[in-house]
């Protein structure tokens, strides 16, 4: 018989019952991050309001590298 996975545990068994450790396990992640988020700031124009949130963004996601698009701008006024 051979060696049995513990699926919960990961721990690897003899067929005599004897536990021989974890296995190591090679596992690649493709992680993306969608965030959609509506800032309100003070711009003289709307290129100057796209920069700021475009800057503020980046500079609060920097670890995760993020692509900031900029889908829609807008003064209420």
């Amino acid at each position: 018989m051979a060696d049995t996975i513990d699926k919960m545990t990961g721990l690897v068994y003899t067929d005599k019952g004897k536990v021989l450790g974890r296995k190591n396990f090679i596992v690649q992640a493709d992680v993306s991050i969608n965030l959609t988020r509506e800032m309100v700031v003070k711009a003289i124009d709307e290129e100057e309001a796209e920069q700021k949130v475009r800057d503020s963004l980046e500079r609060k996601y920097k670890n995760d590298s993020p692509y900031v698009e900029i889908v829609a701008c807008w003064s209420p006024d």
